[in-house]
């Protein structure tokens, strides 16, 4: 049984089956007492003749100055039967009683007579009235935003998948130890959630005190990498995903993982032991290699993916082997490079290859035409060195590319001609904001003045497709 204290002394009494009484105290006014009402206060009200729905208003607790006191507000159950005497219409669909906005003459147990208005009011005998709430009730039952937590969090690809996803959420806090990465952060979603930090500092009862029950994180790529010699958990990078490894059993109110690393770890003994982990801590997971251009995304960008869930919940898109291939529906219509790049850049000679760039190098590049379907994966050292690093770009047709650049090659003894017939290729390396466009990032993206270009293709290298990360935050 539960009593509610309201104001002006009435006191709500729920019982077991949900009936509850209205009653008058002894600390009523005199022009604030009623008659007993029996019973007010139940589970359902009646909006068809065969068809039952929850009304839930929220009864006014006396707080400071007979205000309401909304910190102890508890929702308790209202029955409301129809006066069969009514001529009034019922209800021609499944509305809840908040949403009505004509009043109907109802009937309670018997004993008293009330109008209902909007679900807003109901008035005793023209003289008492109780408020209550105005918003619909119904909205109470959607669910919270989920409390994120972004470990490795760049420059907030995975708080702008989010957003693209179309997820109800609230970063509690974003943690980074790159400084170039927390300004972009910043400039992008203010200074509130992001810090600069490392990991290895957070314990689990920090994260069970922000209440988080969303990870979302991207682990240093570099130890499981060529460049990298692939040394795995030996590599001192690799500490402080370990590190989190070992907080997974220790955080009950985490509910939903997401991990992004490269292709390639899913082999490594990092990858083994986090699954081990997640298994000891009442998670199953589903592993992942997506690429963009599988989705239409006109960059190739092969990346290893691995969503966690407590057991029970499930997934939408379940595999018993990693899966390589996007579902059904989640595709997208094939866009061209062309659409994404600046016309206007075409002009400017500031981004274009260097000569001994053109003659050593433009051979073994990959280069883009405006009606290219794909381009190569960027990384953090794009523009740095020239080979496999990403594409390149050339605003003339396929067609005109390959006739000048045969010209180009065929002489090979007038190095004067050969490099003045390149040139007329104008083929420029891709500007740091059309490398976040082929990486999905949304338009109003944007760098601060401070960071140079370099800084920003470095950011970018290390940073998610959007899109893809999406598409996976579905089954969030």
């Amino acid at each position: 049984m539960t009593a509610v204290r309201c104001r002006r002394g009435f006191t709500y009494t729920t019982t077991t089956p949900g009936l509850a009484r209205l009653k008058s105290t002894s600390s009523c006014s005199r022009n604030s007492r009623i008659p007993l009402l029996e019973p007010l206060v139940l589970q359902y009200f009646r909006v068809m003749r065969c068809s039952w729905q929850t009304y839930r208003p929220m009864p006014f607790c006396s707080g400071a100055r007979g205000k309401p006191d909304l910190r102890n507000r508890c929702e308790l159950d209202i029955l409301l039967q129809r006066d069969k005497s009514s001529t009034r219409p019922a209800p021609s669909n499944h509305t809840a009683l908040g949403n009505e906005n004509k009043p109907y003459r109802l009937e309670l147990s018997n004993l008293l007579s009330a109008d209902l208005t909007a679900g807003r009011r109901i008035v005793y005998g023209r003289r008492k009235t109780i408020q209550f709430p105005r918003r619909n009730t119904m909205e109470s039952t959607k669910s919270e935003p989920h409390r994120v937590l972004e470990l490795f969090s760049g420059i907030g690809g995975m708080r702008m998948a989010l957003e693209q996803a179309g997820k109800e959420f609230e970063i509690v806090s974003a943690i980074d130890v790159n400084p170039i990465a927390n300004e972009v952060y910043k400039h992008n979603f203010g200074a509130k959630t992001v810090r600069n930090g490392n990991i290895l500092s957070l314990t689990a009862e920090k994260v069970t005190k922000l209440k988080v029950d969303t990870i979302l994180m991207s682990p240093p790529c570099q130890p499981f990498t060529r460049n990298g010699k692939f040394n795995d958990i030996n590599d001192r990078r690799s500490d402080p995903f370990l590190h989190i490894c070992e907080l997974l059993d220790k955080m009950p109110l985490v509910k939903f993982i997401l991990m992004e690393n490269v292709k390639g770890f899913e082999n490594s003994q990092a990858c083994e032991m986090y699954k081990a982990r997640l298994r000891e801590a009442g998670f199953h997971y589903q592993q992942y290699i997506l690429s963009p251009h599988q989705f239409g995304v006109p960059n190739t960008r092969h990346r290893y993916y691995c969503i966690a869930k407590r057991n029970g919940a499930d997934f939408k898109w379940k595999s018993e082997e990693i899966i390589t291939t996007p579902q059904a529906g989640y595709g997208a219509k094939q866009t061209l490079v062309g659409t994404i790049v600046d016309t206007q850049q075409d002009a400017l000679e500031s981004d274009g290859l260097k000569s001994a760039t053109l003659l050593k190098h433009l051979p073994l590049m990959d280069v883009c035409t405006p009606e290219s379907t794909n381009s190569m994966c960027f990384t953090k050292a794009y523009t740095h060195y020239a080979e496999g690093t990403g594409s390149v770009y050339c605003p003339l047709s396929r067609q005109e590319f390959d006739k000048t650049y045969a010209l180009a090659m065929g002489a090979e003894e007038d190095e004067d001609r050969k490099l003045a017939l390149l040139r007329e290729l104008r083929v420029r390396y891709f500007t740091p904001k059309e490398v976040a466009r082929l990486m999905s990032f949304p338009e109003h993206f944007s760098f601060p003045e401070t960071v140079t270009n370099k800084q920003r293709y470095r950011v970018l290298g290390n940073s998610i497709n959007v899109f893809v990360v999406s598409v996976l935050l579905h089954e969030l």
